[in-house]
């Protein structure tokens, strides 16, 4: 499947994701929404990479690259946060 196709559908997926780590960090999908947050971002941050790449650097393309570390931080804490 193409990354420039999981990059938006994974977006909506990190938000409740999130949220569900957060409210209940003990939940018995924490480790696999954790997971998928952190395969998000590197989907969304690689993708974003080859992207300037290929038709260099922009404005908008700061504001994704922050979203997607962003994306990437989260996904990494809720896999490392041990409560």
């Amino acid at each position: 499947m193409d990354p420039s196709l999981l990059c938006p559908l994974g977006a909506f997926a990190v938000p409740p994701l999130t949220v569900l780590n957060y409210l209940n960090p003990n939940n018995s999908q924490s480790v696999s929404a954790s997971i998928i947050v952190l395969g998000v971002g590197v989907i969304s941050t690689l993708s974003l990479v080859y992207n300037i790449i290929d038709t260099g650097f922009n404005k908008v393309s700061l504001v994704v690259l922050i979203a997607a570390l962003l994306i990437l931080a989260s996904g990494y804490l809720q896999l490392t946060k041990k409560e």
